[in-house]
């Protein structure tokens, strides 16, 4: 039999002849469930499960509609991900509507979440430019730039220099290759900095540092 107290304890009591093994197991409830499936969603999308990482996303979005007030934190990061799977999948117009219903969530939450901000207008920044928006995009990873640029972790923050490359690439979409030459040599010097000159991840900053030099050679002649 099964009490359950007013204060929302219960208490079981069993009677069996013989012995009995159990192995209680509790379904997580609240902000702790929707944080064990956006961990979960988050392990298939590394593993490139999309198929679950969807589910398990949509669960925890359902989880957070049911609380009130809704945690805006815990929703704006599934949100987030559930934005990044629809990229992945080419839907970028779906990934844009979870994109800005996850920016409309972090504005919510206090001042001091500007990385997760930033990450959230970055993968907009994404989905924009699969869309051909080309000037969204750069709207959104400028405003990724300047979050990060007055953070505690400017100006050696590998995030800023992400923020820094992905704006770049935005801006010579749209012909503003003076200002991408700019950010992708402050990418460079971050990456530079942190990882040392022979570091992997150079090599895409440089080819495209290049690319831009010669589009700006291109556009004087």
């Amino acid at each position: 039999s099964c009490v359950v107290r007013d204060s929302g304890q219960a208490a079981l009591r069993v009677e069996v002849g013989g012995e009995l093994g159990v192995m209680p197991w509790f379904r997580p409830v609240g902000k702790v469930a929707i944080v064990a499936l956006y961990k979960s969603a988050r392990a298939s999308f590394c593993s490139g499960d999309d198929v679950t990482a969807l589910r398990k996303c949509e669960e925890a979005l359902l989880a957070g509609d049911r609380l009130c007030p809704r945690p805006a934190r815990e929703m704006g990061d599934a949100l987030q991900l559930l934005g990044a799977l629809h990229l992945r999948r080419k839907s970028p117009s779906l990934a844009v509507k979870c994109l800005e219903r996850a920016l409309v969530l972090r504005r919510a939450q206090s001042p001091d979440e500007d990385a997760a901000m930033a990450a959230t207008l970055m993968a907009l920044g994404s989905a924009q430019t699969q869309l051909g928006a080309h000037q969204e995009s750069v709207r959104c990873n400028q405003a990724a730039v300047s979050l990060l640029e007055r953070s505690s972790e400017h100006p050696e923050s590998p995030a800023f220099a992400c923020a820094l490359q992905s704006l770049a690439g935005a801006q010579r979409a749209v012909g503003q290759h003076e200002a991408a030459r700019r950010c992708y040599e402050r990418c460079l010097e971050i990456r530079e900095n942190v990882l040392g000159p022979d570091h992997a991840l150079l090599s895409a900053v440089l080819n495209n540092l290049g690319a831009t030099l010669q589009q700006l050679f291109e556009h004087r002649e």
